[in-house]
């Protein structure tokens, strides 16, 4: 019984009166069709994603190559779509004859990338300065590790130069998996201590009398209370 075909077998006896009794019969051997497939129509998986089971397309055809109902085929194992990892999954049936018939297919649960990244390469702020936004470097991943696109991220917050303060800015984008990434930024905007101070330590002066520049006390400050060196200061008149 381990091949198809026509087998012809033949019955015979030799009677009483010594002839030959007999009979012809032929057996066919019908190919055993009985077999399952598994084909896995999924796109590729990410940690925190989902996966459909309905994504696997099984086919199963019992001996006769009949197809085999869909609450007759058993699976087993498992997909943890919070781990990366390779998963196995067996489908199986028990055929007309009592034989297993299986399949294993692997179902791989990749590594989720999505991140976003942001670092300020700015200086330090002062009130009344300027902010660049561009001095802020975002990074921003999606769940392959592609790069996202600039105008895909999102800012909410503001930056006042005309007042000291922390500002928070929060920098967003939703990923492929329609997850939010977000990443907060605290912007410091310090106290301008900008100022000069000139105190006249001359006397009364007269006319036909001299006048001595130095008698002029200067105290400049740079916007972050460090001196300004007196030949950076200018004097008119």
């Amino acid at each position: 019984m381990s091949e198809t075909g026509n087998y012809d077998l033949t019955y015979s006896f030799t009677d009483r009166l010594g002839h030959l009794q007999s009979y012809a019969v032929t057996v066919a051997v019908l190919e055993n069709q009985a077999s399952i497939k598994v084909k896995n129509n999924s796109d590729k998986l990410y940690v925190g994603g989902t996966w459909n089971p309905s994504d696997m397309v099984v086919t199963a055809k019992d001996v006769d190559g009949s197809d085999v109902e869909a609450d007759k085929i058993q699976v087993t194992g498992a997909v943890d779509m919070s781990e990366t990892g390779n998963y196995q999954l067996t489908y199986s049936f028990t055929d007309r004859l009592g034989h297993s018939q299986s399949q294993a297919v692997t179902v791989t649960v990749l590594e989720n990338q999505a991140s976003i990244k942001v670092k300020n390469n700015g200086d330090n702020l002062y009130a009344d300065g300027t902010w660049n936004p561009s001095d802020i470097a975002v990074i921003a991943k999606d769940i392959d590790g592609s790069d996202i696109e600039a105008d895909k991220i999102q800012v909410t917050g503001t930056v006042d130069m005309g007042k000291a303060g922390d500002y928070d800015l929060n920098y967003s984008f939703t990923d492929r998996l329609g997850h939010l990434q977000s990443q907060m930024l605290t912007i410091t905007v310090l106290e301008n201590q900008g100022s000069i101070v000139v105190t006249n330590k001359s006397g009364q002066l007269y006319a036909d009398g001299t006048w001595n520049p130095s008698d002029m006390v200067v105290t400049a400050k740079d916007v972050d209370g460090s001196d300004v060196e007196a030949d950076k200061i200018q004097v008119t008149g």
